[in-house]
């Protein structure tokens, strides 16, 4: 899960991230919506503590960005794969990202 996260992130094409995240759940590679959440979430909280001197704000809002747009990608991602029921699911799991981020 972890190379796969890892891969979305360092991935900056929108359409590039969609798509390998797609292949990744279509396969079944192992992966499920709720792990995934989890992980991103995961990331939300290192971030926050790695980043949590104000003189790293800027550090800390660009790594919640890139984890925000990888949220983003894969809610779309989701509903095309399994359907609204589980994106509305996974975006309800992926809410403290957008508290972190102070609700933008």
């Amino acid at each position: 899960m972890k190379k796969v996260i890892s891969r979305l992130i360092s991935t900056e094409d929108q359409g590039a991230r969609q798509g390998l995240l797609q292949g990744v759940l279509e396969a079944q590679e192992g992966i499920k919506v709720g792990d995934l959440a989890s992980e991103l979430l995961q990331l939300v909280e290192d971030a926050e503590a790695r980043f949590s001197d104000p003189a790293t704000a800027p550090q800390k809002e660009a790594t919640l960005e890139l984890i925000k747009g990888v949220s983003f990608d894969a809610g779309v991602v989701i509903g095309e794969v399994f359907g609204d029921d589980e994106q509305e699911d996974f975006s309800e799991q992926m809410m403290p990202l957008f508290i972190a981020l102070g609700g933008d």
